[in-house]
């Protein structure tokens, strides 16, 4: 399971586009169970990951299209074990 939560600051003054500034902190954790069977032998192990954060910033914007499409685009940096990645996110939401 991977939860993120943080605070996001969006710029209200457009009509239609709306930016935003998000950070955001990300835990994950997990719980994989293999097994295995080679002739006669039978095996089974379970992995458990725990404790994984990480902080993300990013800048985006919603996009309405029509008062029931939002374009959604989101654009920023997350660490990773080698240094900093990029991340990138585009979206549609359609309203009912």
């Amino acid at each position: 399971m991977d939860i993120g939560v943080g605070p996001r600051i969006a710029y209200l003054s457009f009509d239609r586009v709306r930016p935003y500034l998000e950070v955001t902190a990300r835990l994950l954790w997990a719980e994989f169970r293999m097994s295995e069977t080679l002739g006669d032998l039978r095996a089974a192990e379970t992995k458990k990951v725990k404790g994984d954060f990480a902080l993300s910033i990013a800048l985006g914007a919603d996009a309405r299209v029509t008062d029931r499409i939002t374009v959604k685009a989101k654009a920023g940096f997350m660490p990773s074990s080698g240094g900093v990645d990029g991340q990138v996110s585009l979206g549609a939401l359609y309203g009912f």
